[in-house]
């Protein structure tokens, strides 16, 4: 049985589930995967690549947080549903990505051949964990606000976020697509989780996460390098100031819903 907003939505909860499954096999079974991948890697070429650069990272988690801060000073009951969305997505990706255990496109490709942005990474391709996330905090968003503008504004969002991974070089796009089905999924399965449990509107849960959220944003400012040069770092600063002055408004509104529905 699915949580009650979940009820609502079913055109939400299925649709982008049932589009990425499609568009997989349609990849897989044609093998356009390769194909694919150098048509999206050419697109820094001709338009920017430090645009590409910062849009990859909105599929970091350490960003995805700040960004959660965005919606938190208006529902600081989505804190506690990310989190265990967020545990969700870090299992399902430290299971998968050892079991299909498939090369990135540099392992494969000289880099005379492909466009690469940003530092090599170590771990392995298959599901994108850029894409899993940004689509998990799309389906979060879609699920908890009824703005349909809103809705088709963020899903777009994590669609230029998962096709940024093919751009900067970092995955193949079955990657790409595999991440949004599973991101959609996680999604799915955190918000179950979380509707059992029933602590997110707990005081206290909130006020906790939202003091990681400060320290997040703190960590990106001083002590994170994303590793795509020196202008991603400034945007990732001025991202993350920005968060602390919603960090702020988040805990005005916690407070407020606490004085307003005192337990």
């Amino acid at each position: 049985m699915y949580p009650s907003n979940l009820k609502s939505q079913e055109r939400w909860l299925y649709f982008p589930l049932v589009v990425s499954f499609v568009l997989f096999a349609i990849v897989y079974l044609a093998d356009l995967n390769t194909l694919l991948f150098h048509w999206f890697n050419k697109f820094p070429q001709a338009t920017s690549p430090l645009l590409w650069k910062v849009i990859t990272n909105f599929g970091n988690g350490l960003w995805i947080s700040v960004l959660l801060l965005l919606f938190t000073w208006k529902k600081p009951t989505i804190l506690f549903r990310w989190l265990i969305i967020a545990i969700t997505i870090t299992l399902f990706i430290k299971i998968t990505k050892p079991f299909f255990n498939n090369p990135r496109p540099y392992d494969i490709f000289n880099l005379d051949l492909m466009n690469l942005l940003g530092d090599t990474l170590t771990s392995k391709s298959f599901p994108s964990a850029h894409a899993t996330t940004i689509f998990a905090f799309a389906a979060l968003i879609i699920f908890r606000f009824r703005s349909l503008i809103l809705k088709y504004a963020v899903l777009l969002f994590a669609i230029l976020v998962g096709i940024s991974r093919i751009c900067v070089g970092a995955h193949w796009p079955l990657d790409v697509i595999a991440g949004a089905f599973a991101g959609w999924g996680c999604a799915i399965v955190g918000s179950f989780i979380s509707g059992i449990i029933k602590v997110e509107l707990n005081y206290y849960i909130q006020w906790i996460l939202a003091s990681v959220l400060v320290a997040v944003c703190i960590f990106l400012i001083f002590f994170y390098n994303p590793g795509y040069g020196e202008f991603v770092l400034w945007v990732q600063r001025i991202i993350s100031l920005a968060g602390l002055g919603l960090c702020y408004l988040t805990f005005k509104r916690i407070i407020h819903l606490k004085n307003a529905f005192p337990a």
